[in-house]
């Protein structure tokens, strides 16, 4: 009986025990008809033309309004199929709303901030369960605006930027809501009135019309001006009424016409007359200062103005044919610069009738006569000490005149256009004709008009002496109206110089170039060297043929030596032509066809062992001392 017992509850606790463990497995085990759950990488179906590597920006309606799942990139062209990561789980058989934009975005699908670009599309799909794939089509966002220009002239139009301009935001960026079934365009800070639709180099043919297609937010237009700017040229269109709808392309149509003014003659060059100009109130002076541009109608001018007044004319050939005046006589600039109407007439009168521009600070200028709008425009760039530190110079000529002339040259072909072998630094070789005796030289930037900086001594005239001595590293100044203080060639006719300027260090110096003396030996004879009279050292060849060293013991009494070349019948001696002190560093020397009659005193070196160098290309004898 017992027994029985024991079994009947054992059975029981064993029953209890086996239903305990099922109850606990079924809890991990799904039914069939239980939702999956849909993590990490997703894709979608953007409709529309697309390229590798374009990228929609998507969200989904979540348990806690849009889900932001950020960028999803182009995996598949041919079916554009995008592919990213979600943010949000998704539950299948749980309905989703999804909101695809491009190519980038910020906010929500309710106020969402995208560029304006021809590329900003928007789709949305609503109700997609969450195992399916959504797919969206694609719609355009922009409206287009399709700019014609035509050019009218007779010339061709150079540009090297344009710009679109409108009083109302349709450009740079937009905000949108797209959650409902029309898109809502909405204030937007971000929006901009200006857009750069083109910053190089164009040229527009005369006759021909140039196309730019811009994407724009959007908009009716009542009245609205669109500006356009290519460099100096300003077009406007004033459009009333037109609607610029999304995806669709509006024609808006500039002319460049000619000028109201006279046609100028091809080869009509500018220049300035006036108290402000460099030169002299004389029309007669055959000067380029103002440069025709690569546009249409527009001459530049980079000089020098005094403070004062000026009116520019124009000649073709010899004659004047035009005069360019200010149309408010004594319209002012300075060192702000400034902008002012000018008035083009073809007939010349008296000087004193026409209106002046009135400069009110000298310096450094860029003027530019715009003739297409009729506009003086002045920009200061510096004064006359800052030019060379703030103005990167390209060319610069050698300006000579010899004794027998009444004037420099005047225009670039007159002058030698100087080498530029660095950074500033410029070279001209220039030859003494063989008929002259002596002559004046001046360096000049650029064209080498009177407008132009001079280079001039910074005190006294400064020569350039014998040929083998030039012209030491001489500082210079910087004028503008100079007429004294030229450097003076006073040699030997026939000789040639190589002349240097370093602008950036403010130093002009000269050589005579002399060609290098040929010798296969150099001697040394003299007590200063420990050699009696009649008794040579022979200096040791370097791996420059022309360059010869010697290590000896120098008494440092007033004792002397002489140099002799291959011999005794040729020689080299003191730049001075007669006996010398010699100086530790470098001594200058002279190459004589004959026996030396003249040397080195060394009471001013302390005795003891140095070397001697000897070039024979830049005539100099080197003394250092030996350690």
């Amino acid at each position: 009986m017992k027994m029985k017992k024991i079994v009947f509850y054992f059975s029981i606790f064993a029953a209890i025990a086996l239903n305990s463990c099922n109850k606990e497995n079924e809890s991990d085990i799904l039914p069939p008809d239980a939702p999956s759950i849909l993590t990490g990488d997703y894709e979608i179906i953007a409709n529309g033309n697309w390229e590798a590597e374009d990228q929609v920006y998507v969200w989904h309606g979540g348990s806690k309004g849009f889900v932001d799942d950020g960028k999803f990139t182009l995996s598949d062209p041919s079916t554009s199929t995008f592919k990213g990561t979600l943010a949000e789980s998704l539950v299948s058989g749980t309905e989703y709303n999804w909101y695809v934009v491009s190519p980038s975005a910020e906010g929500s699908p309710a106020s969402c901030t995208i560029p304006v670009s021809e590329k900003s599309q928007y789709g949305k799909i609503k109700a997609i369960a969450g195992e399916n794939a959504p797919s969206v089509n694609m719609l355009s966002l922009v409206a287009f605006a399709k700019v014609n220009i035509k050019n009218t002239t007779n010339q061709a139009i150079i540009f090297n930027s344009a710009s679109l301009s409108c009083g109302n935001p349709v450009f740079g960026k937009m905000c949108v809501d797209f959650t409902d079934e029309k898109v809502k365009y909405i204030d937007c800070p971000a929006a901009s009135q200006s857009v750069l639709i083109s910053e190089t180099e164009s040229r527009l043919p005369a006759g021909e019309t140039m196309t730019f297609t811009i994407a724009v937010k959007p908009f009716t237009a009542n009245e609205e001006v669109l500006k356009l700017e290519l460099d100096n040229f300003e077009l406007t269109n004033a459009l009333n009424e037109i609607s610029f709808e999304a995806g669709k392309t509006v024609d808006v149509n500039y002319e460049i016409n000619a000028p109201d003014v006279p046609e100028i003659e091809e080869g009509t060059v500018l220049a300035a007359s006036g108290t402000a100009s460099p030169v002299a109130d004389d029309l007669i002076q055959d000067w380029m200062a103002f440069q025709l541009t690569t546009g249409v109608y527009e001459y530049v001018y980079r000089g020098w103005l005094n403070q004062g007044t000026f009116f520019c004319f124009g000649k073709n050939n010899e004659s004047i044919k035009y005069v360019f005046s200010a149309t408010d006589n004594g319209a002012e600039f300075g060192e702000q610069g400034g902008e002012s109407a000018m008035t083009i007439t073809e007939a010349l009168s008296e000087p004193s009738t026409y209106n002046k521009w009135t400069v009110t600070k000298e310096g450094y200028y860029e003027i530019v006569l715009d003739c297409y709008t009729s506009k003086l425009k002045a920009t200061y760039l510096c004064d006359a000490a800052s030019v060379f530190s703030k103005i990167e110079v390209e060319k610069l000529y050698l300006n000579v005149k010899y004794n027998d002339q009444e004037q420099f040259g005047i225009r670039a072909d007159q002058m030698i256009e100087m080498e530029k072998t660095g950074n500033g630094v410029f070279k001209a070789k220039v030859s003494v004709p063989e008929d002259k005796i002596s002559g004046q030289f001046r360096c000049q930037m650029d064209l080498g008009g009177h407008s132009l900086p001079v280079i001039l001594p910074s005190d006294s005239d400064k020569s350039v002496a014998e040929c083998d001595g030039g012209l030491a590293k001489t500082p210079f100044v910087l004028t503008m109206n100079g007429t004294t203080n030229f450097w003076l060639h006073t040699d030997t006719p026939g000789h040639s110089y190589v002349i240097t300027v370093d602008l950036k260090q403010g130093l002009i110096w000269a050589n005579c170039d002399q060609p290098s003396i040929e010798a296969s030996d150099i001697l040394l004879s003299g007590p200063a060297i420990g050699y009696d009279w009649g008794n040579f050292a022979h200096m040791k060849k370097t791996d420059n043929q022309f360059v010869f060293e010697f290590e000896v013991e120098i008494s440092g009494k007033d004792e002397m030596f002489t140099i002799h070349l291959d011999g005794e019948q040729r020689s080299l001696i003191p730049f001075s032509g007669g006996n010398e002190v010699l100086s530790l560093g470098e001594n200058k020397f002279k190459y004589r066809d004959a026996a030396a009659d003249c040397g080195w005193f060394v009471p001013n070196i302390p005795a003891g062992k140095y070397k001697l160098t000897v070039n024979l290309q830049d005539y100099t004898l080197t003394v250092t001392k030996v350690n």
